[in-house]
């Protein structure tokens, strides 16, 4: 063997490191304090209704038979009814050669959910 050949193994066994202990189940005084000094809540704003200039006609009348013992949101029922109303009759499309390309409408309703 070569005498410079190293005398120790290549790979040395991980050190862990050493945390300082502390008791998790009481928050220290000054974390608390830091916590009340910033904490922050979103400004509250009522929730937005829809105009009923939004609703003419008999979309309007489906939107409020729809909506008259429910929780859903007359918006939310209005974009899911205009969407399925557009794929189911006025179907647009595009031709490709011999090809009928539809268009794919998608609404997307997030809001708070219970």
């Amino acid at each position: 063997m070569p005498d410079d050949f190293p005398k120790a193994p290549l790979i040395q066994p991980a050190q862990t490191p050493q945390l300082p202990t502390a008791d998790l189940a009481q928050p220290q005084e000054s974390t608390q304090e830091f916590m009340d000094a910033n904490a922050w809540a979103p400004p509250l704003s009522p929730w937005p209704t829809l105009s009923q200039d939004a609703l003419p006609g008999f979309i309007g009348d489906f939107v409020a038979l729809a909506t008259r013992s429910s929780e859903a949101s007359t918006a939310a029922v209005l974009a899911t009814a205009l969407v399925r109303f557009g794929a189911e009759l006025i179907s647009p499309y595009i031709e490709v050669g011999d090809t009928v390309h539809k268009a794919r409408l998608f609404a997307a309703v997030v809001g708070a959910s219970s």
